[in-house]
């Protein structure tokens, strides 16, 4: 559930916080599509010890 969430949410806030971006857009989409593959991740992790570390790898892009 949280992975098809995370997959629709997305691109709204992109979209939302596209017109506020003045420059550095291309690290902007980098950034947002790392964090969504991380997101992905950890909603997506049958072991235990994965599903803490993808949280907080979330984390450190922000």
């Amino acid at each position: 559930f949280f992975a098809v969430l995370t997959t629709f949410l997305i691109p709204i806030c992109i979209s939302v916080g596209w017109s506020s971006i003045k420059s550095y857009k291309k690290e902007y989409m980098i950034a947002f599509l790392i964090r969504e593959s991380l997101m992905i991740a950890a909603s997506c992790m049958p072991d235990l010890s994965l599903f803490h570390v993808f949280p907080e790898s979330v984390l450190i892009s922000m």
